[in-house]
Formats: C-alpha cells, structure tokens, sequence
C-alpha cells in the first residue's frame, strides 16, 4: 500500500535523524555523534580506504547510494585525516534530497544531495541497507558502477547462506515492505564478474532480526540472521 520510503511515517523518522544531527552541529561536540549511531564504529573499512586515497588524490569522490540524511557522511568526517578534500554526494529520492537541502545546517560545501545517479566518475561506492529493497538490484547496480569506482561498501546488506534468493515481507510501523533475503555466493559472484573482490566482511550481529519485523512463514532455508558488512576493491 504506498511507498514506505515516502511514506509520512519514514519521512517523521527522517526529520529527527536530521535534528539530532543539526544538535551535534549546533553544540561542535564530535564525539557525541558516533555515540549518536553506530556508523562511526561500523564503517572502519571504508574510511580506512578513503584516508589511503586521500593522501595520494587531490580529491576523493564519494557516492552515497540510499544515504538517506546523510547520517554516514557525518559520522565518517570525523574520522578522516583529510576531509577537505572529501567530496559526497547523496542519492536518495527527492522528499529527503530536498528534506535535507532545506533543513540540514551545515556549512560544508562538499555534501551534495541529489535524487538521480548520473554518468560521473567517482572513487567509492556506499550502499547503506538500500539494495536489498531494490527489485532488480543487479540493474541499479550496474547503473552506479558506471561511475568506475574503485572501493565498494555495502552496510547492513540482507544477504546470507541462504539457497536462493527469496523476497518476504518486513514490517515499518504499521506497513509492510517487500525485501529480498540476498545469497551472498550469487551476489559475490555478480561482483566478481563486474570487476570486484570482497576485502572485507563482518557480521552486523547487533542488528539481528526476529518474526516481529518479517513475516513469519519464511521457510527456515531462506532466513536471514543478520545483515552483512562488505567492501569490494576494484580487481587488478
């Protein structure tokens, strides 16, 4: 019924994000933001990789696929050794580009958000818990790696060892959502043929999910136990 990301329930939900982030702005505490989410401790990979580019590149592009308020961004600064010259853009759909474009204070002029994915080359890909609500993702994904990037990251990707790819139902409030339980050999195998080898994974063990968010007549072959932390490198 509807669109859930469009919905005025997720669209309320965003709004605090972006309040808790104009907070932590507004008071310059930094530390008080990677308390705030726990992305400023779950993404050591891929801030790792843009210190390394970013101390042989005069800039570091970065693509923030579904990155919703820019929450990621703003916990990932903080630990950059250089985040001048940092460059993120933000691709969600138009009620959060232009929810954050006119709430969001902010002063720095290298976050851009936007709604459409474009032909231009960048440095790094991130997908937050995005690509699993995607029905062809494999087509929305070959669309992003136009871009040529080198590193990959997907955070809190719903992919694990299941025998095929099998879409339920979860629920947000009082909605439901289809999602799609991802096989990760099948979607290693996609990265693999399009140019990428996974460097990193890690169990998101603290974001495990139970019959009150899904529906509960999946078959036990197809569950998934928790979302998957994973970063491709661009193969040689």
């Amino acid at each position: 019924e509807g669109n859930v990301w469009e919905s005025d329930e997720w669209v309320n939900n965003q709004l605090k994000k972006i309040q808790g982030i104009n907070s932590v702005i507004n008071q310059k505490k930094s530390k008080s933001f990677v308390n705030y989410t726990t992305h400023g401790t779950s993404l050591g990979s891929v801030i790792t990789f843009i210190n390394l580019l970013s101390q042989s590149q005069e800039k570091v592009r970065v693509v923030d696929f579904g990155g919703g308020t820019g929450i990621t961004y703003h916990s990932c600064v903080l630990n950059l050794i250089e985040p001048n010259k940092v460059y993120w853009k933000i691709i969600d759909n138009e009620i959060l580009a232009d929810l954050s474009n006119r709430i969001l204070i902010s002063d720095n002029s290298q976050i851009e958000y936007t709604s459409s994915i474009n032909n231009e080359k960048y440095d790094i890909l991130i997908i937050g818990s995005t690509l699993h609500y995607i029905e062809d993702y494999k087509k929305t994904m070959k669309e992003l790696l136009r871009g040529n990037p080198n590193i990959i990251h997907l955070e809190r990707l719903h992919a694990g060892e299941i025998s095929n790819n099998f879409v339920c139902l979860q629920k947000y409030n009082n909605s439901y959502t289809p999602i799609m339980n991802l096989n990760i050999h099948e979607f290693n195998m996609f990265m693999n043929d399009n140019g990428y080898t996974l460097v990193y994974k890690a169990n998101q063990d603290n974001e495990n999910y139970n019959d009150k968010s899904f529906s509960n007549d999946i078959p036990k072959d197809y569950r998934i136990r928790y979302s998957l932390s994973l970063t491709y490198k661009k193969s040689l």
